[in-house]
């Protein structure tokens, strides 16, 4: 029997036939021509049946979670520096950004709509570098804490 030819009525009367023999819809399908599973699939569910061999979750067996495994250290990296020295701004509270010098650090120590105080410190590793080592290790970061992490200058 070829499903084309088939009316609405017809098809949905064959497909009843055949739901309750416990078929599947690939079963069921493959005693037409021209028919494909989900055409039987798609017959069944706007006539509202329940074709044997679909994706029931009451009957589908589910395997277990494999644990996650904690992640490992990366070895790579060898850990963050920290600097010893004890920090203090230039002249206690900073100098103002605009009066700094190039070699000077540039970390805003307040809030800039105050006048921007900045850290003033002398920056004496890389001349690219705008800040001094304290404040480059800061926004650096340390793992886990939000900051720029590994991308950041070069020590």
């Amino acid at each position: 029997m070829n499903w084309i030819s088939l009316t609405k009525q017809e098809k949905a009367a064959q497909v009843a036939h055949y739901v309750p023999l416990g078929l599947t819809a690939s079963q069921i399908a493959g005693k037409f021509e021209n028919c494909s599973r989900s055409a039987i699939i798609g017959c069944a569910h706007r006539n509202g049946l329940q074709v044997n061999g679909g994706s029931n979750q009451a009957t589908r067996k589910v395997s277990p979670k494999k644990p996650v495994n904690p992640p490992r250290p990366n070895k790579k990296h060898k850990p963050l520096q920290t600097v010893t020295k004890p920090y203090r701004p230039l002249n206690g509270k900073g100098i103002p950004f605009m009066d700094r010098a190039r070699k000077q650090c540039a970390w805003i120590l307040n809030d800039p709509a105050d006048g921007a105080m900045c850290c003033g410190n002398i920056v004496d590793k890389d001349f690219w570098q705008p800040y001094c080592e304290h404040h480059a290790e800061e926004s650096r970061g340390k793992p886990g804490s939000g900051g720029m992490g590994r991308g950041g200058w070069v020590k």
